[in-house]
């Protein structure tokens, strides 16, 4: 602040400008009521100052002194204020991705409809473009829900989750014919769930499967009740994950080598968000024998 040797409070109130007397007011409370003093302060020169304060009483003398420190904490505001506006860029920039891509992306599928018969390889790979391009947008717009706003809506009820992943696993067998999906038979499993977050779920965690796991071993999907929990178990055969990455697999953007199916590395994340959400939990195990996800949800009352 520019001063030297002993300084009083309304010195260094007055190095302060305007503020001084804000710092003032907040002493005389102190000293009056013994409320505890934290006020940050900007100095004329651009610093900031974080003031506490305290009031000691000696009950042998019967004295009262106050102690405290000033600290400057310009470092860590300005900081803060960087993390800030970094936060508001990524805002922008997923709000920009996310809503303002999908009218052209829209059109551009309804003209591909439109081209139909004309040339369906040409049209197919415009709807596959398409298809893929929306999916990055979705899964921008749950990142941003879990990472930057109050976690991804869920709208649960009482569902058949069995059912729900007999039908994905169905349909990812269509959608890759090289590849063997065998789903273990068992009954209704019950559960309070969001029927399309629980089959965005499965569908992460067996196109997961697809992309790192054995091509030519199947992929085993199970979902059973135990221990009072409704279990969906996806499994596949291959390179085991590295300890180092087991620890990290459900951060976002996290993964080995960029995909050729051009994949944010959101999948897991948001695997484990929406599992989040329901109130429930995923495990993973991996060594030489496969790669296992457990995804555990609470089973819905009178299951």
């Amino acid at each position: 602040l520019g001063v030297q040797g002993d300084v009083t409070l309304d010195m260094l109130a007055a190095k302060l400008g305007p503020r001084g007397a804000e710092l003032l007011e907040a002493l005389e409370l102190l000293q009056a009521s013994g409320e505890p003093l934290h006020v940050e302060l900007r100095t004329p020169s651009g610093r900031w100052l974080a003031v506490h304060g305290a009031r000691l009483t000696s009950k042998r003398k019967k004295r009262r002194r106050i102690t405290g420190a000033v600290l400057d904490v310009t470092e860590h505001r300005e900081r803060e204020e960087e993390m800030r506006k970094r936060l508001d860029f990524e805002r922008q920039l997923v709000g920009i991705v996310s809503h303002d891509l999908k009218s052209p992306l829209t059109a551009i599928s309804m003209g591909a409809s439109m081209l139909e018969g004309a040339d369906d390889f040409v049209v197919d790979r415009i709807k596959h473009s398409v298809k893929r391009a929306q999916q990055l947008i979705y899964d921008l717009l749950d990142f941003t829900h879990a990472r930057l706003g109050s976690g991804i809506p869920i709208s649960p009820q009482r569902t058949d989750i069995a059912q729900v992943v007999a039908t994905t696993v169905e349909q990812m067998q269509f959608a890759h014919p090289d590849h063997t999906f065998e789903l273990l038979p068992y009954g209704a499993v019950f559960a309070m769930a969001d029927e399309p977050r629980l089959e965005q779920v499965v569908t992460n965690l067996l196109s997961n499967a697809v992309e790192y796991g054995d091509s030519e071993r199947p992929i085993l999907v199970r979902c059973f009740e135990e221990d009072g929990l409704a279990i969906i178990s996806v499994r596949n055969e291959g390179e085991p994950i590295d300890r180092d990455r087991v620890h990290t697999i459900f951060e976002p953007l996290e993964r080995d080598e960029p995909a050729e199916s051009g994949s944010l590395g959101l999948g897991l994340f948001i695997v484990d968000q929406l599992v989040r959400a329901h109130e429930g939990d995923v495990e993973l195990h991996s060594g030489e024998d496969g790669t296992e996800f457990q995804v555990r949800l609470p089973l819905a009352a009178g299951a």
